[in-house]
């Protein structure tokens, strides 16, 4: 199984910092699990966040400018 990119727009600060983060577990065909290897700095509202590939879907939740955690809302299968 291929996991699918997962891409968090950047801030709207000039001076922000784009977060990435990487799928790392699916779990019968469903997304099961986000990691956040850099939270990005600059996030006065939550970004959108998007998938490659399926029908995923996911909510960014921001914290002192970073993002903090990803709620997934739509696992996709």
């Amino acid at each position: 199984t291929s996991f699918p990119t997962v891409t968090i727009a950047a801030p709207t600060s000039p001076y922000g910092v784009q977060a990435e983060a990487v799928v790392s577990s699916i779990t019968g065909g469903a997304i099961s699990s986000i990691s956040i290897p850099n939270p990005g700095y600059g996030y006065t509202t939550a970004p959108t966040v998007t998938f490659s590939s399926g029908a995923a879907a996911a909510t960014a939740v921001v914290g002192s400018g970073l993002v903090t955690a990803l709620t997934v809302t739509n696992a996709g299968t």
